[in-house]
């Protein structure tokens, strides 16, 4: 979704609306009634000029499966926004991006009707504002064994043990879905960046892969994810091989 003229961040009530209009309309009909799915929203920044995928990804179905009503989804949609307004509130919106990654088959659905779409942006309208108290679903961190010798955060390095030459080095992140009997955790989406000194951090510089994007040749969701993290590995070792001694990667959530 393009806006003309663009909203700022900080206007949360409206860039709310815009994503309830956008699932209501391209997300909850190809959705079965019961499944596992969730989204991110994207925004494209006129200033800064960069694209921005806020926060986590939002749940669609809860606990027991069930698809979630959107005025129930709403509430997420608020709360993610308005952490987004904290950084974001003067830049300027220019696009509004939404990605649904789901593991069950898409299904056609009737195309909702305007007087459907005005129902419901009604009804969302009216209500107080909310904001749920549940966080999205984020998948479960995998520890290897029960003993962990590695802190939980960065350390700062101590006066007098620095190298003094600063080095390049890559950070990289994946994002899972649950699946299958074994509870199997596959890779939907995923991020890299190389990060080099003296030079400054540019969002633009952020390489991204999702499973949807092999949509067009690819049916499966577990041949889409193996494909995510073959080209995502392949990625890595093609940017590690320019640089000697070995390259530096520092790896979110695994």
């Amino acid at each position: 979704m393009t806006f003309k003229p663009s909203p700022l961040g900080n206007e949360v009530r409206l860039l709310s609306l815009a994503v309830v209009h956008m699932l209501y309309l391209f997300a909850y009909p190809s959705l079965p009634s019961s499944g596992y799915a969730k989204f991110t929203i994207g925004f494209d920044l006129e200033n800064p000029d960069v694209t921005v995928t806020v926060g986590h990804a939002i749940r669609l179905y809860g606990d027991d499966g069930k698809l979630l009503p959107i005025s129930t989804v709403y509430g997420d949609i608020v709360s993610t926004l308005n952490e987004f307004a904290k950084k974001y509130e003067e830049s300027s919106i220019v696009r509004l991006t939404l990605r649904v990654y789901t593991v069950e088959n898409k299904v056609v659905g009737a195309a909702p009707s305007g007087e459907g779409v005005e129902k419901l942006l009604e009804e969302v309208i009216r209500m107080d504002f909310p904001q749920n108290e549940s966080k999205p679903i984020r998948a479960d961190e995998i520890r290897h064994g029960k003993r962990s010798y590695a802190p939980p955060y960065m350390t700062a390095v101590k006066k007098g043990k620095r190298d003094g030459e600063r080095k390049a080095f890559v950070v990289a992140d994946l994002e899972t879905l649950i699946t299958g009997e074994e509870n199997t955790h596959k890779p939907y989406a995923a991020g890299l960046m190389l990060v080099l000194p003296k030079e400054p951090v540019k969002y633009n510089r952020v390489e991204t892969y999702f499973s949807e994007d092999y949509n067009i040749t690819i049916n499966s969701f577990d041949e889409r994810s193996s494909k995510v993290l073959e080209d995502f590995v392949s990625r890595i070792e093609h940017i590690a091989k320019g640089f000697r001694p070995a390259l530096t990667i520092y790896f979110h959530n695994l």
